[in-house]
């Protein structure tokens, strides 16, 4: 700026150009986008929470996440059979301790350590992945008992999985 029209105030022996002023605002500005910005993506975070997944086939929760390295959305349960009927099925949850229900349909299709059972295969303490087509569906479309996961994967026996 120049110097003829650059104001300018006394402070002390100090003469001040009011430059600082422009810094003290620039930062300012910068410190309030910063706060915004994670507030923002909190917000965002919270709203797409369900949506996420942890690197396990078990997430926090206990349910299957089905895809490569445990991405994708919670569809079943993974947990011990608690309960076993023609029409039905419990599971506990290894990490929460609850149990989940799922309705056996004549389409549910039960895999027994990777090959294909009946329901007759299933027994109380087994282990066991329940698979459903939404996650708030309570109706099994696959059960996987006993299974075994693939070291490389994380994806259990039975499962087509893709390698590089």
């Amino acid at each position: 700026m120049d110097d003829a029209t650059t104001p300018r105030y006394r402070s002390g022996n100090k003469t001040h150009d009011g430059s600082g002023n422009k810094l003290f605002g620039t930062l300012a500005l910068l410190i309030v986008v910063a706060i915004a910005s994670f507030f923002g993506g909190v917000a965002y975070q919270k709203g797409h929470q369900n949506t996420t997944s942890s690197s396990s086939i078990a997430g926090s929760t206990g349910q299957f996440q089905p895809g490569r390295f445990g991405g994708g959305r919670r569809l079943g349960g993974f947990g011990t059979v608690t309960a076993i009927h023609s029409s039905s099925i419990t599971i506990k949850r290894p990490r929460s301790g609850t149990t989940s229900s799922y309705a056996i349909t004549s389409t549910t299709s039960v895999l027994v350590n990777g090959s294909t059972g009946s329901t007759s295969n299933i027994q109380i303490g087994d282990t066991v992945i329940v698979r459903t087509s939404s996650p708030s569906s309570t109706t099994a479309t696959q059960i996987i008992v006993n299974p075994s996961f693939n070291r490389q994967s994380g994806a259990p026996s039975g499962t087509p999985t893709m390698t590089n």
